[in-house]
């Protein structure tokens, strides 16, 4: 069993995309183990740029992105036997389940 209580953790994240202007300053977020978050704000507040942060799809700017006491760019892509994440409009796959299985 793993001795972290948090699963996810940002520390001072700051983003800015080609124009410079930073469209994310200086968040922070801990998440613990086991739980389920969703983000909610008007638009432009960032949420899909972090979601994107948080799955490697966008590349981070500084090591602020910790999954499991480890820097997130250490875990790419394994993490994701590990954590899930939905970007933009949910989507349901009726062939899968939330049910993971080693085979």
């Amino acid at each position: 069993m793993s001795v972290y209580t948090i699963a996810i953790s940002i520390e001072n994240l700051t983003y800015a995309f080609h124009s410079g202007k930073p469209v994310l300053q200086n968040g922070s977020l801990q998440v613990p183990k086991g739980s389920i978050y969703g983000f909610l704000g008007p638009n432009g507040a960032g949420k899909t740029t972090t979601m994107r942060l948080l799955t490697g799809l966008l590349p981070q700017q500084g090591n602020h992105i910790e999954f499991f006491g480890q820097p997130l760019n250490t875990q790419l892509p394994g993490l994701f036997h590990r954590v899930g994440a939905l970007i933009e409009t949910p989507s349901i796959y009726q062939h899968l389940s939330g049910l993971y299985r080693i085979v």
